[in-house]
């Protein structure tokens, strides 16, 4: 497991994943209980000098708006195309998905 500094990540263009307003503000006061040290990791891939998420554009964003500097990750080594089914597999499994963004990842 990693702590990476939140400025050494990026989102993915292909994440389909979203929350409505209320299970946003749910995850954000989770997070803000909880603190970096108790809230579940995110998934990077490595690209060059900085990580790629995989999984967890929310927590990371959240974790930039409560002004974290750092946050746990599991690196995967990955593809583009390894990285975007895990990506969708993810969102899949706990989360909600944009159909239109999933059918142009799909595409």
């Amino acid at each position: 497991m990693l702590n990476l500094k939140l400025n050494q990540i990026r989102a993915n263009p292909w994440n389909c994943n979203f929350l409505n307003a209320q299970e946003r503000a749910s995850l954000k006061q989770r997070m803000k209980e909880d603190g970096p040290d108790q809230t579940p990791e995110i998934v990077v891939r490595k690209t060059g000098e900085d990580y790629e998420l995989i999984d967890g554009e929310q927590r990371w964003e959240i974790a930039r708006e409560l002004g974290w500097e750092f946050i746990r990750a599991i690196e995967r080594d990955a593809d583009d195309l390894q990285a975007k089914a895990l990506c969708v597999s993810y969102n899949r499994w706990r989360g909600r998905l944009n159909w239109f963004k999933l059918y142009e990842v799909m595409k």
